[in-house]
């Protein structure tokens, strides 16, 4: 069940760095682009910190 929700988190994690993607190229002022950032980072330590769920569950069986 925890395997099958961190991979669901990783799936949409990607959809949402795509889309924030597109927006980062469309930004029109530096301060559109670093809420983008901000985002992107934050989707990037959610990563992180699944990878290491993921990693825990793994040696835990």
């Amino acid at each position: 069940m925890i395997k099958k929700a961190l991979y669901e988190i990783k799936q949409e994690n990607i959809t949402h760095k795509g889309t924030l993607q597109v927006l980062l190229k469309r930004a029109k002022t530096k301060h559109d682009q670093e809420q983008v950032y901000a985002i992107l980072t934050l989707i990037n330590q959610i990563e992180k910190h699944v990878e290491l769920l993921d990693e825990q569950i793994r040696y835990q069986r």
